[in-house]
């Protein structure tokens, strides 16, 4: 794959430092016209139809998906369906303080949505902090990172989404379908 989507160690990496509480994602909803519902881990999450499945790229980032095969894949979709039993917020920031540290070049937290706190359903903790990095080929490449965390902060899930031009309505679809379902 050409697409510096920086896959190995630090594009796991990329950004979290914000907190917003999401609406509560519906696990019997339906997905968006256009995507799939996908199951891995504790995770839900809805990608769109036709994205390749490319499997592990670490150890952290069991799953992934791309938007074609290879080298014409411009934009993909890591998850880490089963990060832990911690919080989000802790979660994300380890995976902020990776790419900060771990030298992921241009690296910047563009958006950062305040405060984490806890739905009052408390169907779920969730982060999101919009960032943007330098790709190998020198091109600046978009990213957001999710975070959620289950109400009793027992199953911890990240997803991480890299692009070139990431297209606002894929992110809000992507983001509204996250959904902790371990046990």
């Amino acid at each position: 794959m050409t697409l510096p989507l920086r896959t190995t160690g630090a594009v796991g990496v990329a950004l979290l430092a914000g907190a917003v509480v999401g609406c509560s994602a519906d696990e019997a909803a339906e997905p968006a016209d256009g995507f799939h519902r996908v199951e891995t881990g504790w995770m839900q999450v809805d990608v769109p139809e036709g994205w390749v499945h490319t499997g592990e790229v670490t150890e952290r980032w069991t799953d992934s998906y791309q938007d074609a095969e290879g080298a014409a894949a411009t934009t993909q979709l890591l998850l880490a369906p089963e990060f832990g039993d911690t919080d989000a917020l802790v979660a994300t920031n380890s995976v902020v303080a990776t790419a900060q540290v771990g030298g992921f070049p241009g690296f910047d937290i563009v958006a950062d949505d305040g405060e984490g706190a806890d739905e009052e359903e408390g169907r779920r903790e969730f982060k999101r902090v919009d960032f943007t990095y330098d790709g190998e080929d020198g091109q600046e490449y978009q990213g957001v990172l999710w975070g959620v965390a289950d109400d009793g902060d027992e199953h911890v899930i990240l997803a991480q989404l890299t692009g070139a031009d990431l297209d606002p309505d894929l992110v809000a679809t992507i983001e509204e379908s996250i959904v902790v379902v371990g046990e």
